[in-house]
């Protein structure tokens, strides 16, 4: 046993540290701790003081030093154990970071914070492991949020989705602004297709967070989902008068506008959603919403951009053949229908739009066999079949094939008026 003659200096030396570790002046509380332990190296305490202290400079190396020679002097501390834990974990010792937790439970199998450490540290590799620990904890905190959020974590990874889902209601219960909880079951309840449930939640997460702009577009991605077009446009009213709106919302609003055959409002919308990025989608449409308002030039303006960057892409080559169609250009609308068809030689609606166009110029032997190429590539394409009927009996021409002809069609298509008018 040290003389209280040496005692003193130890005490003097070990009440200057706290003192200036208190006013924050860590460094010399530092080096009075280390004289502490200069004279005293049995002082167990001081090391344990000393880790701290290596901790908050954002020393962990050195703190691991100080609370291994602790835990050495006291290895059923279970407190210590579970430091020395964190301490391994920040320097990315994962093993030996669970070891030491696993020592501290075997001292104290209901020791709070190493249960819930535990548990997280297993949460990806053993999620069993993590839910027994977690039932533990619960036992001593029954009402802990994030206890029972955690639980429902390890649940669905062990894939008992109910179970998961009793648990973060839990949470909701005793946390009712538990963002994550809301978000975990907005989402469980998408992928089991109950969209009420799951717009629901994500709903009241909105409500808690409006500035959260991702949640509101995924709320409106199952709005659409679930046909209610107009809560789209009340979900995206604050950002109408954004000069700063994301450009969701002017696509999302053009939907909207489309839905209702608003076609200038769509328009506008497409519009200023092409200023922010100019995409397929945005340009397909705008050559859309142009057909529709009879504005075709504009419409095969849109398309052509399209075929510069994607000039392989025989779809666009068509739609901008069925604006010259609009535009009563037969002759134009043949040349992209030839391009789209040298793509892809298989394209029944092309090869259809071609007899169209070649009718239009009253070539009709060329049409007819654009006709016959549209059903050979596709024998489902009543337009085709009812064309080829329709023409040659306007004719008089081979009426028993026109009659063939029209018939499969109206197989197709039984209640088409056109082809009932054939």
């Amino acid at each position: 046993r040290p003389s209280a003659t040496r005692n003193e200096p130890v005490y003097s030396h070990f009440l200057n540290a706290l003192v200036l570790e208190k006013r924050g002046e860590f460094a010399k509380a530092l080096k009075e701790y280390s004289a502490v332990l200069d004279l005293e190296p049995s002082a167990a305490s001081v090391y344990r003081q000393r880790a701290d202290l290596h901790l908050r400079m954002g020393r962990p190396e050195k703190a691991l030093t100080d609370m291994q020679r602790y835990v050495q002097q006291r290895p059923d501390d279970a407190d210590s154990l579970s430091l020395l834990s964190s301490i391994h974990w920040i320097l990315g010792q994962r093993t030996a970071a669970r070891l030491a937790l696993e020592k501290a439970l075997d001292q104290d199998p209901y020791h709070p914070e190493s249960l819930m450490t535990y548990a997280n540290m297993v949460m990806n590799d053993d999620p069993q492991k993590a839910a027994d620990a977690i039932l533990k904890y619960l036992e001593l905190d029954p009402e802990s949020s994030e206890a029972y959020y955690n639980l429902g974590l390890a649940y669905s990874k062990l894939g008992l989705n109910d179970e998961s889902q009793k648990m973060f209601k839990k949470v909701v219960e005793l946390d009712s602004e538990s963002l994550s909880s809301l978000l975990l079951l907005g989402q469980m309840k998408q992928k089991e297709g109950d969209l009420p449930a799951s717009l629901g939640y994500l709903e009241r997460a909105l409500a808690i967070m409006p500035e959260n702009f991702a949640l509101r577009i995924q709320i409106i991605q199952l709005l659409a989902l679930d046909g209610n077009i107009a809560k789209i446009e009340t979900l995206l009213a604050p950002y109408k008068d954004r000069k700063d709106a994301p450009v969701e919302t002017w696509l999302w609003l053009g939907v909207v506008y489309e839905q209702r055959k608003e076609w200038r409002l769509a328009l506008d919308c497409y519009l200023k959603a092409k200023k922010q990025m100019n995409t397929v989608e945005i340009n397909l449409r705008l050559a859309s919403i142009y057909s529709e308002l009879k504005q075709s030039a504009n419409a095969i303006k849109s398309l052509e951009e399209l075929t510069k960057s994607y000039p392989d892409n025989p779809q666009f080559h068509y739609f901008i053949a069925l604006a010259h169609l609009d535009l009563r250009k037969p002759k134009k609308a043949l040349v992209s229908l030839d391009k789209a068809i040298a793509l892809k030689s298989d394209f029944s609606s092309a090869h259809f739009q071609k007899g169209v166009a070649l009718d239009m110029l009253k070539i009709w032997p060329a049409a007819e066999k654009s006709f016959r190429d549209a059903v050979h590539a596709d024998t489902t394409n009543a337009s085709a079949y009812n064309y080829i009927g329709y023409s040659l009996a306007e004719r008089n021409e081979q009426l028993f094939e026109a009659r063939r002809m029209i018939e499969r069609a109206l197989e197709l298509d039984p209640y088409n008026s056109a082809y009932l008018d054939s």
